[in-house]
């Protein structure tokens, strides 16, 4: 995955953050004890912080754009294609 894949997502709609990195990894799996559950839970959190280094990158780099949103008192940052 690369920041083009990122902004093909973003090619048709605009999306959170959260939404991005559903997108691409599903919704995590926080149950388990087992070691292989805390290596699968550990990998998750690299691959977030992954895609929200390539978000911001794009984002400076002015290939994406932000949004603000809000929905009552809650606020989302939306991102898109420029």
């Amino acid at each position: 995955m690369d920041e083009s894949d990122i902004t093909k997502a973003l090619s048709s709609r605009e999306m959170t953050k959260e939404e991005i990195i559903e997108f691409f990894l599903g919704t995590p799996d926080m149950v388990g004890g087992t070691n292989a559950d805390y290596i699968r839970i550990g990998s998750q959190i690299l691959l977030e912080n992954k895609i929200e280094f390539m978000i911001n990158k794009l984002v400076t780099s002015g290939k994406i754009g932000t949004k603000k949103k809000s929905n009552g008192i809650i606020e989302n940052i939306y991102y898109f294609v420029k």
